[in-house]
């Protein structure tokens, strides 16, 4: 179904999505489906840069903004709203239910990693460390707010929605999952992984993909997204201390098998990553939007 080609709406979220694409400036001046992938060679490009220059992996989120609201505004031709930050409606009841589900997912890994003595956690803040402990966690908030909101912005608001006016919505949200993964397998090479563990990190990251992809879909707000997304890097980095960055509160011991937990990398590369993914992508198909959003689906002409 062209997603273009709109028929009445039925619900909320189909109401609101013709909503979105009738506030158009004007006729795009490439196909939409094109500026999407477009869209993905650019942010590759300067993800690939950025291993070799530190200015452009300094610059890259804002870079990646600029460029996608560029091709958003005088290419595509459409208004700012329509890429997904939309404050009409409880957009912050998206944002905690997002902010939940990313940071219950994450801590029910831990839990489970914990009791089956699969992983063992140290504390390693020093005294002037737990001084510093509130500037610490303030820098790494912003930071991963930027994080969360530049990869939805681009990946969901941007490169999806501009499939979806070519696509079926199921070939767009799996088409720009990928592209989702696509865009870290540069960061994935550089840590020198295993085999096994960078496959299943670059399945779990589709899946990841895929997870939020929905969720834009169930909503269409970004709000959902950012705050899974914000949550499951936050407590991952920088609450427990997975990953290579050591920037955490406490680190980790992997004592299990690494296929299961991923490693020195942590869930992103793990089967543990892949079923708690899968878990929460079932869930996502099943609740109700109205549970997402406040909107009843029959409350079609309140938006």
């Amino acid at each position: 179904m062209n997603g273009e080609a709109l028929t009445p709406p039925k619900t909320f979220r189909e109401q609101r999505y013709n909503e979105l694409n009738m506030a158009t400036f004007g006729k795009p001046m490439l196909p939409r489906w094109l500026t999407a992938i477009l869209m993905f060679l650019i942010s590759l490009m300067l993800l690939i840069a950025s291993l070799f220059h530190d200015f452009v992996g300094a610059l890259y989120y804002f870079l990646s903004l600029m460029v996608c609201l560029l091709l958003w505004l005088f290419v595509d031709r459409q208004q700012p709203e329509g890429l997904g930050l939309d404050f009409s409606r409880r957009w912050w009841l998206g944002l905690l239910i997002g902010l939940a589900l990313g940071a219950g997912m994450m801590a029910s890994i831990v839990v489970v990693e914990l009791a089956f003595g699969w992983i063992s956690l140290t504390v390693v803040l020093t005294v002037e460390q737990e001084i510093l402990l509130g500037a610490m966690l303030a820098v790494y908030v912003v930071w991963q707010c930027l994080v969360a909101f530049a990869e939805e912005l681009v990946g969901r608001g941007y490169i999806q929605q501009n499939l979806n006016t070519s696509l079926t919505v199921p070939l767009t949200v799996t088409c720009s999952a990928l592209m989702f993964a696509a865009l870290h397998l540069p960061s994935i090479l550089t840590q020198s992984l295993p085999l096994p563990l960078s496959a299943i990190m670059l399945l779990n990251l589709t899946l990841g993909g895929l997870l939020l992809g929905w969720s834009f879909v169930k909503t269409r707000t970004l709000w959902l997204p950012i705050g899974i997304h914000f949550a499951w890097n936050f407590i991952q980095y920088h609450i427990v201390g997975f990953g290579f960055i050591n920037q955490g509160i406490y680190t980790v011991q992997n004592l299990g098998w690494e296929v299961i937990t991923g490693g020195v990398v942590g869930p992103e590369a793990g089967f543990i990553g892949t079923l708690a993914f899968l878990l929460l992508l079932l869930i996502m198909w099943r609740l109700p939007s109205r549970w997402l959003t406040g909107v009843s689906e029959q409350s079609t002409n309140e938006i």
